[in-house]
């Protein structure tokens, strides 16, 4: 179900310098939510717009008052005093509250090409000040089981190449069996990531959508990382598995 922009990052180009908070150039590897509907922030408090050179560059997760996490080829390269999280808005680049990052931290082991470890975690000056509109969402404990239901939100593109919204989309997903999804990706996958999409295609996360947050029983199940396409059944969104880092998140910021 998600459209996420990041249709294969595995055929990227690397990008340096200051110019784009892109680590990598995506042919068509920008997080998108395709098949979603408008949603308000209300329903998921913890979604952020992490705004780079004032417009909007990737999605992120509210984890604590000053944390927020997001995908490691979101923030690799970035300059600190471009980057700042909005909080509090159903609307792309207004409303709700600008926060200033003070401190980004990349997965160590972080790999531009594979994309394992896709995964960082940034710091605000100011702390987040919780509310209706802006709520910090549990790290989740367990590995959820194949076929679990999830919701994935952003502000990304409608469709592969198509147009930005101005609402807030959100999009139910199925996690998918780990050993089949590497295999449509042909053994690219490591035991970092997880899978989710619907059996039908045409829901997912894209261009865009890039470290934003899959959701399921109320915690933060992965991060949006990549994927082949937006929608594509044969190739399901790729996550972050929070799961599997969670201890190199609770190391960086204290939240457990």
């Amino acid at each position: 179900m998600f459209g996420l922009a990041f249709a294969l990052c595995f055929l990227l180009l690397f990008s340096t310098g200051e110019q784009s908070p892109h680590p990598i150039e995506k042919v068509a590897n920008e997080g998108r939510i395709v098949g979603g509907i408008p949603a308000d922030i209300s329903n998921y408090p913890y979604m952020v717009s992490y705004e780079y050179e004032g417009g909007h560059h990737c999605g992120a997760a509210i984890i604590s008052e000053y944390y927020v996490l997001t995908a490691a080829h979101c923030a690799s390269g970035s300059s600190l005093s471009q980057s700042k999280m909005r909080v509090g808005s159903s609307y792309i680049e207004e409303g709700g509250s600008l926060h200033q990052a003070i401190s980004i931290i990349i997965h160590p082991q972080y790999d531009s090409h594979s994309m394992d470890n896709d995964i960082a975690i940034i710091k605000v000056t100011e702390p987040f000040v919780f509310g209706t509109n802006v709520q910090r969402i549990t790290l989740i404990t367990n590995s959820v089981p194949t076929g679990t239901p999830a919701t994935v939100t952003g502000w990304g593109r409608l469709s592969q190449g198509g147009d930005f919204p101005k609402q807030l989309q959100q999009v139910e997903v199925y996690t998918r069996d780990w050993n089949t999804c590497n295999s449509q990706y042909d053994g690219r996958l490591t035991s970092n990531m997880i899978c989710a999409g619907s059996t039908a295609g045409g829901s997912d996360a894209c261009q865009s959508d890039s470290g934003g947050p899959l959701a399921a029983y109320g915690t933060l199940i992965g991060v949006v990382s990549f994927g082949l396409g937006c929608g594509d059944k044969t190739h399901p969104g790729v996550y972050v598995d929070v799961v599997q880092l969670r201890s190199w998140i609770t190391q960086n910021t204290g939240v457990k």
